[in-house]
């Protein structure tokens, strides 16, 4: 069966100029060696973030298409993102991409990674090929066998855990624990690293 890899871009109103680039690039790669096709999807207007995700994930089972690649409008994969993350083969595969955070006691800007390992430590760039407790969204690979399993909403903010105790869990970390608990996992190339764009590109 043939690889037919859907862009999914969770977007309110504009996608960076530089992802544009990659996103051409991908193109070119997909028609240049025929191992996958290549459709793109991004939502206009919608929010909060897990009703655009929800809505993309629609819109791919619908499709023909057997992965959904989500691409956050500011984050700027490496051109070779989409063949790493197939090669890996995996139900869900991520790349990694800076969370840019202000620290409040040092006054100055820090990252950290947006992939938790199974240690429940951020994972460092180029520490190979790891299993993933949490993992954000900004460039996630996805089979379609992982939707079918997943009962719906895939994608939900939560307020609070499962035993009630309030604590605030993103939509997308939110996804992969769920998957988790299925017995699917997801895994990260540490090598893949994107940029992400907030005032400067990070």
């Amino acid at each position: 069966m043939k690889t037919k890899v859907l862009i999914g871009i969770p977007t309110l109103s504009s996608v960076h100029t530089l992802l544009m680039t990659v996103i051409v690039s991908w193109i070119a790669e997909a028609f240049n060696t025929g191992l996958y096709n290549l459709s793109l999807y991004p939502t206009v207007n919608i929010s909060p973030v897990e009703k655009a995700r929800n809505d993309i994930v629609k819109w791919f089972m619908e499709s023909d298409c057997t992965h959904l690649l989500f691409v956050d409008s500011d984050t700027i994969p490496p051109v070779n993102a989409i063949m790493k993350l197939l090669a890996l083969d995996k139900p869900i595969a991520t790349a990694m991409t800076p969370i840019v955070e202000f620290n409040e006691q040092t006054r100055n800007y820090w990252r950290k990674w947006n992939c938790v390992g199974m240690n429940d430590i951020h994972m460092q760039p180029d520490t190979g090929i790891q299993q993933c407790k949490g993992a954000g969204s900004s460039c996630i690979l996805i089979r379609r066998e992982v939707f079918e399993k997943m009962p719906q909403p895939w994608y939900e903010f939560r307020h609070k855990d499962d035993n009630g105790k309030e604590k605030e869990i993103s939509e997308d970390i939110m996804f992969v624990i769920k998957a988790l608990s299925m017995g699917i996992e997801t895994w990260a190339d540490t090598s893949l690293l994107c940029q992400h764009s907030k005032t400067v590109l990070y």
